[in-house]
């Protein structure tokens, strides 16, 4: 408590202000900050582009980023360290994949409330929004620079890795199963240099455990799967000794481990959906690590089931875990051996033709997976290999990370395909056709693509919202909880109105996608409170709100493109009781509705929508 008295003796003494605030003359904060010593209140306040402060956070910064922050702390103003910190910030929290994503909703969450995962909505947010819808549209693309020199080579880091940077974060401190942060993510990173098939989350989840058990085993620690100061040392040292290419053998998380006594079915989402997803991908089926349990995730458990001889009931729990870990297990000893580019594989039974002028390597060994981010295996590591002879950056470890990922989104865009970062039997091909020195292949004149999210410069809220694509109210007594959990992130009347995901759900969507970028909607449930809101359109544009009546009410969906038919094509919750972009007529919206502060689209009107694939059959059923 600071008495009147105090406060006169402080006034205009930016010192003595810093160091009762900050420093020895606030213990509590003084400790947290790890300011030990006289003056260093003052000395290590707010500083630089990322307002670093506190003396133990100018260490940490300076062993991120390869400069004595500590002992020179006005370095962090310095024309030439200035931007280090805050590109240390973004690469740790491994921001670039939602950025890839334009979810600004996360990269905010992840730099001001701590974790992308956060509930807060951060200050400024919408401002931000409006910002970045500016200028978005400004940047046709950003050019991917192929050199020789690798990823890693190119950030100017130290010769060598800084001595006991995971000890000094990790202190006295012991990390286990469930804990979360930024030191976490720290140690997920630095086992992921060592070859384990981590990223950066942040969350101490099962394959986390399973990477520290295995390096404990390989170590000669004591083996109990959390993360105290001998495990940090020993991380420490093995880095530090790391030949440049070694890749150590790494364990696979057992999905029996992550799901332990639990049950997930359709509707439920996060890491174990997505380890599940994973897991079902590399045993053939055509799924993606969404995290989403949806219908597809659905249908390819229950033909595990059948094949498996287990109860054929689409969900997954300890039963379905240690039988899909057993059947990895066996998968794992029979795969191929890895492939070098230009050797053809062996012969298999149901073998798809191979394109014309291209070695068919690729498109044999990807098959009719999708490789995506996180990914490992020989299939990964002949993708690289082919990524590496184009000129890309990219080392063939069989681990899919962020290097080639990039390489992927550069390679799609350059090649005219949808650009996804996900390597399936299009990419593969055009893969093989540019190995051959062949041209992009011809897209059939007119083919539609149904979009996808973080692909274009769709507004912000159309991004947001095909992440949802699939999600469905859950027939029966029973609720999706994620539908639930809109509703009370939402608060307010919404939150009070809606208990079931029976209540018609379509305005609770459009305000969901728009409170996620940081735009306030109606904040109410009834669809035909748009007709009123934001500020009007001539006509339809990509992302205008489109009000429409129904005859119990009324309906609310976002336009996102056209069909040949001259139908809108638009996003919407509960339309057929899903997530999905289906046809309108052109006419059935009451008007078209746009954010106030936003840029008005560039485009409006039917003829200058995107041509989407459709069926035709336009929506009946809104309720």
């Amino acid at each position: 408590m600071i008495t009147a008295d105090e406060a006169e003796s402080l006034a205009h003494d930016e010192r003595k202000i810093a160091e009762r605030v900050y420093g020895l003359g606030n213990l509590r904060k003084a400790r947290e900050l790890g300011n030990k010593e006289a003056d260093d209140g003052f000395r290590y306040r707010g500083c630089g582009l990322m307002q670093t402060t506190g003396r133990a956070n100018f260490r940490r910064m300076g062993q991120l980023c390869g400069v004595d922050f500590e002992q020179n702390p006005d370095w962090v103003f310095s024309a030439e360290h200035a931007l280090k910190p805050a590109l240390a910030e973004w690469s740790e929290a491994g921001l670039n994949v939602y950025a890839d994503n334009n979810d600004l909703l996360a990269i905010s969450r992840a730099i001001n409330c701590g974790s992308p995962k956060s509930k807060t909505i951060p200050n400024g947010l919408q401002d931000r929004a409006i910002w970045f819808a500016k200028v978005r549209r400004l940047i046709d693309r950003v050019e991917f620079k192929i050199e020789t020199t690798t990823a890693t080579e190119a950030i100017k880091t130290p010769d060598k890795p800084a001595e006991f940077a995971i000890t000094d974060l990790v202190g006295e401190q012991v990390f286990g199963m469930g804990d979360e942060g930024p030191i976490v993510r720290a140690v997920q990173l630095a086992l992921a240099r060592l070859g384990y098939p981590l990223r950066g989350t942040g969350n101490f989840g099962g394959a986390t455990h399973n990477a520290i058990t295995d390096f404990q085993r390989k170590y000669g620690l004591e083996v109990d799967g959390e993360l105290g100061p001998d495990t940090a040392k020993a991380i420490d040292r093995a880095l530090t000794d790391q030949p440049p290419d070694a890749t150590p053998p790494v364990s696979a998380p057992a999905i029996a481990d992550l799901i332990g006594g639990r049950i997930l079915r359709a509707g439920h989402t996060g890491p174990i959906v997505q380890a599940v997803q994973l897991g079902l991908a590399r045993l053939g089926y055509p799924l993606t690590g969404t995290a989403n349990f949806g219908p597809n995730t659905e249908k390819a458990v229950r033909d595990f089931q059948q094949k498996n001889k287990l109860e054929v009931d689409g969900e997954v729990g300890p039963e379905f875990a240690r039988a899909i870990d057993r059947a990895l297990a066996a998968h794992a000893q029979t795969s191929a051996p890895s492939l070098k580019v230009g050797e053809k594989p062996p012969a298999s039974s149901g073998e798809k033709p191979t394109p014309a002028g291209a070695t068919g390597v690729l498109t044999e060994v990807v098959g009719n997976r999708i490789l995506v981010l996180g990914d490992e295996g020989a299939a990964v590591e002949t993708v690289q290999q082919a990524l590496a002879k184009l000129g890309y950056p990219v080392k063939a470890t069989g681990y899919y990370g962020g290097d080639a990922e990039a390489a992927v989104i550069d390679f799609q865009q350059r090649r005219g395909i949808e650009v996804d970062g996900e390597v399936g039997a299009e990419t593969a091909g055009e893969l093989e056709r540019a190995l051959a020195g062949q041209p992009p292949s011809e897209r059939p004149k007119g083919e539609e693509l149904t979009p996808s999210a973080g692909t274009d410069a769709r507004p912000l809220w159309v991004t947001e919202g095909l992440k949802w694509l699939d999600h469905r109210e859950v027939i029966g007594g029973a609720d999706n909880p994620e539908i639930l959990e809109w509703a009370r992130e939402e608060g307010g009347d919404i939150a009070t109105v809606y208990k079931h995901d029976d209540t018609p759900w379509c305005a609770l969507y459009a305000n969901m996608v728009l409170t996620k970028v940081g735009i306030k909607g109606t904040e109410t449930l009834w669809a035909l409170d748009w007709n009123d809101w934001g500020q009007k359109l001539k006509g339809p544009a990509v992302g205008a709100f489109a009000p429409m009546k129904r005859s119990a009410g009324g309906h609310i969906a976002i336009v996102v493109g056209r069909d040949r038919r001259g139908n809108l094509m638009c996003l919407g919750g509960n339309q057929d009781d899903a997530v999905n972009i289906k046809p309108f007529p052109a006419n059935r919206p009451l008007s078209f509705r746009w954010p106030i502060g936003v840029s008005l689209p560039d485009k409006i009107g039917v003829d200058s929508l995107p041509l989407l694939r459709s069926d035709g059959r336009i929506s009946i059923k809104e309720s």
